[in-house]
């Protein structure tokens, strides 16, 4: 079933068949032989992220140890499985900006000759990385802990009715404030001042905020489903900044040739320069779009969630009423 609760569930019963079937497909991704393809362990990372979302929505309801302990393990998981993974996005991100480097590419023509050169290293190092095989036993040992995981109670036992301000309300909350503030933080001080970590963090919090309304976007699909695409396509923009602050940082460890170094340094530089033109504009563009999300004080935003959510409830509540009979020549009454 779709990463989302469903008409006829509690928010309790969702969030447990969801769990469970997005920790199956994880399972099953991770064990594809002989080993697991890029493509399988990226999705395997992105169940990762629906469950720590799923984890931090409900953060009303768990008991503090065991929200902890998930959102830990979560995270270790998903960080074991990154190297791989972040290589092969990075070298995605170099063609996309730079090119293939082959003679035939119209980017890398405007490149020179130590531009490339220097470029070249940077794509051997990163595909090094990106063609390094999963250890066996750690790989065993990250399936073991996701079927432990399973096993395990997240939601403690209650009798009492659903109560969406316990439930997801509080969760929800500070998921949309974290990431309004960090979007403020990044506005008051400037594109040219926010950090590296900051924009990070940044990303994270809208990513979550779109899992999780996407967990909840039965209740008013059209404005729900927005917003979501909003936070993908921001989420989209600093995902790419983030990647390219990393080739930077490795452009920057290069070590230049003692031969020629003057024109190295003039060639590093201008594809540093480039990294930077390229960056502020998706942080242009991502702060564009975080003004539209997170337009609304988070008890406003909260306010206006929860209202969507009796709505939809009282709808599947609501017994339906039979059609009036028409009499036969209604049409010319």
């Amino acid at each position: 079933m779709p990463f989302q609760i469903e008409a006829e569930e509690t928010l309790r019963e969702a969030i447990l068949r969801t769990r469970n079937e997005r920790l199956d497909k994880a399972i099953a991704a991770l064990q594809g032989k002989p080993q697991p393809s890029a493509e399988a362990i990226h999705d395997a990372r992105r169940e990762f992220k629906r469950l720590r979302s799923l984890v931090r929505l409900v953060r009303g309801s768990m008991d503090k140890p065991v929200r902890v302990r998930e959102d830990q393990a979560l995270g270790n998981v998903g960080r074991a499985l990154a190297q791989s993974r972040d290589a092969a996005a990075l070298l995605e991100t170099v063609e996309k900006v730079f090119g293939t480097l082959m003679p035939e590419d119209r980017k890398s023509r405007r490149i020179s000759a130590e531009g490339q050169k220097l470029l070249q290293q940077v794509r051997e190092e990163l595909r090094d990385h990106a063609e390094r095989g999963l250890d066996p036993l750690e790989m065993k040992a990250t399936v073991k802990l996701l079927r432990d995981m399973k096993r395990r109670v997240w939601l403690p036992s209650s009798t009492a009715p659903e109560d969406w301000s316990v439930t997801v309300g509080k969760g929800l909350w500070r998921t949309y404030r974290q990431g309004r503030e960090l979007f403020a933080v990044s506005n008051s001080v400037g594109l040219l001042n926010a950090s590296d970590e900051l924009w990070h963090e940044s990303r994270k919090r809208a990513k979550t905020l779109g899992y999780q309304l996407r967990f909840l976007r039965k209740i008013w699909p059209g404005t729900l489903n927005a917003i979501a695409e909003q936070l993908e396509e921001l989420s989209e923009r600093l995902g790419e900044d983030h990647d390219l602050a990393l080739i930077r940082l490795r452009l920057t460890q290069v070590a230049l040739p003692e031969t020629n170094f003057e024109q190295f340094s003039a060639a590093r530089l201008n594809l540093i320069r480039t990294i930077d033109r390229r960056r502020r504009r998706l942080q242009n563009e991502a702060l564009r779009r975080s003004r539209l999300v997170y337009l609304e004080q988070p008890r406003r935003f909260l306010k206006r969630m929860h209202c969507y959510w009796d709505c939809w409830r009282s709808q599947q509540t609501r017994a339906p009423t039979p059609s009036p009979v028409q009499p036969a020549n209604s049409a010319l009454v």
